[in-house]
Order: C-alpha cells, then structure tokens, then sequence
C-alpha cells in the first residue's frame, strides 16, 4: 500500500543531505541519504541517470535498505553534484507516488549555500514551509529559497532573521521562534499580513507599541487580520480599552476559546471584548509578558478543549 507524501523533511549538513519523505508527522514512507565521493564503489550497483534525471548522465552508487522506518536509499555521486541531485531525488519520488500539494516542507539549514543545495529544491507547491537553524542565513540565499516554491497558508521562521524578510510573502500567516531583529514598532505597524506568532521575546517593542495596534485596528477597516501573539521581552502592560467600551466575556457574545492551531487554543475567558462598528468583534489578553490580539470572524467554533496555550 502506498500512503500520499504529506511531509518532506531535508536536513542539509557539511557531509550529506538527508531528505525523509513521510505520510504524516510520525509516518516515515523513506529516505534518501546524498553523500558526495563514494569511499568503496565496489560495495555498491553503478546506475546512470536516464531522462527522468535530466543532469547529464551523471554516474551514481546506490544502495537501497530497509531499516524499519521505511525504504532507504544511500546515494553518492560525484563532487558539486549534490544539489542537483537532492532535486532529481525529491522530483523522482513525487513523480512516483503522484503526490497532492505537501502539507508541510521542513529545510533545516546547517549547511544551506549554493554549492551545498538548490535554491530550487523541486517542489513547486505546499501548505506550510518550515525553515530551522540556529544561525542566520544568507539574505540572497533565505530569498532565493522562498521564491522557489509557491506556499500557500503558513511560513515558519525557526532562524534568526536580522534585517527582515527578503520579499513579500503569498501567504497570510507568519510564524517565528527565534530571535527577530526586524520586528519593529514600525514594521508592526504597517504588518501586510493576517496572522503573526512570535514565540521568542522580541526586544524591540514596549508596551505602548502593542496598545496601539489595538487602536490602529477599531479605527481602520482591516476585514482580514486575524491575530497578534506576541511575546515582549520589557513586559505587557494591561490597558482595560475602557474608551472603546471594551467588555468582560459573555458566553453569549463568543466562543471562550480561540482557535490558535488545529490542536491548540487560547482560552479568552479573561479576555477584554471590543466591537467595531461594523460589527467585527476583537478580544485583547494579557498573560505575563505576552500580548495576544485575535479578530472573531467566526464568534461560535469548536475550539474548546483544545490544548490552552497559555498553559
């Protein structure tokens, strides 16, 4: 039986670049192993690449296993050749399992450069692309990357990113876990897109910074935006909003429950409710040092019960 690829995990290290090709987060279908120079060819099957492989005929030493957690091919292939063929790979594999859009693309970056791995890694499509390392990466090559693929729901900034995000995103929701220089009170402000999670304390905003945002909200007419969770590393400062005539939760105004992720929410119940006056209704919530702001475009669902966020 053949499961649908729904997730593609490429870790690039100094050596070898591994890419895992799973039917769901805790699925493994398989995974190739790209190493460049064979050290003993003779342990190996030689095979050439034929019109599915369109690098040139290069010659390959594979050698296929099966070690419990799907197939597993090791591969080796001449030196400069790896990034072409960590795309043939991932090309070969869809083509073979005639894979619906990814729901999930994982890049973890030790080594990400152009003579490590393609810009153009061979995916055109996906729902969400995760990028993870511990260490900035190149502006040119964080650039290059995102314009590869078309994303269509979520990116998930797992680096460091100093000096911004190099082009606009096609997709509505930003989420970032490590330190984010570029977050500022004026990028804040003039923010293009529907959800921002920051996970890591940013150093750049006060308290001020986010009460505005609320303000900035109720006077424009944004019928889009869905959500701030922000974390300050100065610390929150609890505004009432008494102004806009801000309200203690009703059970039969909302939900007491946010839909955050499919598997978490934000219990609001202590939340300050403000309607619009075209009706939109918002909910502000202090917890410690972390702001969260969300829109009820849906004020009914089925978020309770979920895992609390802010547990």
């Amino acid at each position: 039986m053949r499961f649908p690829i729904k997730q593609i995990n490429i870790d690039i290290k100094n050596e070898l670049t591994i890419i895992r090709f799973k039917a769901s987060e805790n699925v493994d279908i398989g995974s190739w192993h790209i190493r460049e120079d064979c050290p003993n060819p003779n342990e190996f099957s030689r095979e050439n690449l034929n019109n599915e492989w369109p690098i040139n005929r290069v010659p390959l030493y594979f050698r296929y296993s099966n070690d419990g957690t799907g197939s597993k091919v090791l591969c080796y292939c001449p030196n400069g050749y790896r990034q072409q063929i960590c795309k043939s790979a991932i090309k070969h594999v869809m083509n073979l399992f005639r894979s619906p859009p990814i729901n999930k693309v994982a890049v973890y970056t030790e080594k990400l450069d152009e003579k490590i791995f393609p810009r153009n890694i061979g995916i055109k499509t996906c729902l969400a692309l995760h990028i993870i390392d511990e260490k900035p990466l190149e502006e040119q090559v964080l650039c290059d990357l995102l314009k590869s693929m078309d994303v269509r729901d979520a990116y998930s900034f797992r680096i460091p990113i100093q000096n911004g995000i190099p082009i606009e995103l096609g997709t509505k929701k930003v989420e970032c876990t490590e330190n984010q220089e570029w977050i500022t009170r004026d990028v804040l402000f003039s923010f293009k897109y529907d959800e921002l999670h920051c996970l890591a304390y940013l150093k750049q905003l006060r308290a001020n910074d986010v009460i505005e945002l609320v303000y900035r909200w109720f006077v424009s007419d944004n019928k889009t935006f869905r959500m701030f969770l922000l974390k300050l590393k100065n610390g929150v400062e609890e505004h009432y909003f008494d102004d806009l005539n801000a309200m203690e939760w009703s059970p039969e105004r909302r939900s007491r429950c946010y839909p955050v992720s499919p598997r978490r929410a934000a219990d609001l119940s202590k939340g300050r409710d403000i309607e619009r006056s075209d009706g939109l209704l918002a909910t502000v919530f202090y917890h410690r040092r972390t702001f969260f702001f969300c829109v009820w475009h849906e004020r009914f669902n089925a978020a309770d019960g979920r895992k609390n966020v802010f547990n």
